[in-house]
């Protein structure tokens, strides 16, 4: 557990250092684009301008401006805060009431709440509707579940569901909701009337979670300290996690999951369900993935964890010898910024370097297939056979290197049987190379 996946920059320090009342505190957060929306205990909310600069090799520092105070004399926590920019509109949870606001001067459209006894609501990632200009929410309420279109002007009510017990936690993706119940999780089809039933829980010192990860696949905290990926038809398509720590929230950002507890922030790797990564973090109230950006909120203060360079990540992993997880995260990685050739190019001196590390292992077999995968130069390889170079030649190795190796002689120290090993699999490498391009003929006819 040694990858550093993630640093924590400070986004808002304290909000009584902003003028805040000493007992507010921060229950949930919402944020689009430069605006950081805050909802409070005393019924609050609260809109901030962010301003994200780089700072020196990558460093990312944020500056906060408060905007605007809006209190919605509910005397209830804001429980939910989401943000439709195209209809410029809030949707907010407070006493049990949706309310509708303008984004950016927070006045209430209509005066008051949209619908009134809603334990619990949530934006559909993925909706089957055609218009820009309007979005998909579910509502819980009672025991009943009901799906509406919001636009800029009304609610349009689209279907009713019956549920056997009140949710307290819904998300939904497509035509598909899955719901946390009191006692069990199902999934709900609104437009089939399909219902799956997938596990059940006890009431007590449990609390359910649930988060979107990809097309119709959800992530369930589960009993056992598990995480449970699921898919709309109930099956699971991955291995679970094993939370180290009770869990409080959840969020996800490709390729890593990260669950806060009271205590600490666990990231774990979506490719192979392990811990990677763990940031002390006490007090912690929420964790959201907001159009890229990780927010983490405590009490008083709100955090961007801001991810370390996937190219780091795969470098440090390279220098442990984890050759496996270093590949597999490469191969995963977000390419932004980054052309398919160049992503190529980078790619194959990873390759390289973990062929080398298998080399340096004796792992001779995983070595050759990674040189020839990753389009290695040959001389790069030959140049640590003492005497195989020609005089004439003037090759100089790669500038950084792809390894630490001076020569075979010096890596197994004088051992002659892993020396007649390492001679075996440089005549295997190059006949390899031989039979598959005739790119390396010359190479080879001057170490014959």
């Amino acid at each position: 557990m040694s990858v550093k996946a993630f640093e924590f920059v400070s986004v808002i320090e304290a909000l009584q250092q902003l003028g805040e009342n000493a007992q507010t505190k921060i229950e949930c957060i919402e944020c689009c684009g430069k605006e950081l929306y805050v909802g409070t205990n005393d019924s609050s909310l609260i809109l901030y301008a962010l301003e994200e600069k780089k700072e020196g090799i990558g460093k990312v520092v944020y500056k906060s401006r408060k905007v605007r105070h809006k209190f919605l004399d509910l005397k209830k926590p804001v429980k939910c805060i989401k943000a439709a920019s195209a209809l410029n509109r809030l949707l907010i949870l407070c006493d049990s009431s949706l309310l509708i606001l303008n984004m950016h001067d927070l006045e209430i459209i209509g005066g008051g709440p949209k619908l009134r006894g809603i334990s619990t609501f949530c934006l559909n990632e993925n909706p089957n509707i055609n218009n820009p200009f309007c979005i998909q929410i579910c509502v819980a309420r009672k025991r009943q579940l009901q799906v509406y279109n919001v636009t800029e002007e009304k609610l349009i009510h689209i279907k009713d569901i019956g549920v056997p017990e009140p949710a307290i936690g819904v998300a939904v993706d497509g035509s598909y909701i899955c719901a946390a119940l009191l006692t069990q999780y199902t999934v709900y089809n609104f437009d089939t009337n399909f219902t799956q039933q997938l596990f059940t829980y006890g009431r007590e010192n449990f609390l359910p979670i649930i988060r979107r990860i990809t097309k119709e696949e959800f992530l369930l905290s589960a009993p056992e300290g598990l995480g449970m990926f699921v898919n709309a038809e109930g099956m699971s398509n991955r291995p679970p996690i094993q939370w180290s720590y009770p869990l409080r929230a959840l969020a996800y950002s490709h390729p890593y999951i990260l669950g806060l507890s009271d205590d600490v922030i666990m990231v774990y790797s979506i490719l192979d369900q392990q811990q990677k990564q763990a940031l002390p973090f006490i007090g912690g109230r929420s964790i959201g993935n907001f159009d890229g950006r990780i927010y983490v909120t405590s009490g008083m203060a709100v955090y961007s964890l801001t991810p370390v360079p996937w190219e780091k990540q795969v470098e440090v992993l390279l220098a442990d010898s984890r050759v496996e997880e270093a590949l597999e995260l490469a191969q995963n990685a977000n390419r932004v910024g980054m052309t398919k050739e160049q992503f190529q190019k980078l790619y194959h001196k990873i390759q390289q370097q973990a062929a080398f590390i298998h080399f340096s292992n004796g792992e001779f077999d995983k070595a050759q297939e990674l040189f020839v995968s990753g389009s290695v130069d040959p001389r790069e390889v030959i140049s640590i056979f003492p005497g195989l170079m020609p005089p004439s030649s003037t090759f100089v190795r790669s500038i950084p290197p792809l390894h630490g190796i001076a020569d075979v002689i010096q890596l197994f120290h004088g051992d002659e049987g892993k020396l007649s090993e390492a001679k075996q699999f440089l005549h295997h490498f190059l006949e390899d190379l031989r039979e598959k391009s005739h790119q390396h003929a010359l190479v080879w006819a001057l170490v014959l």
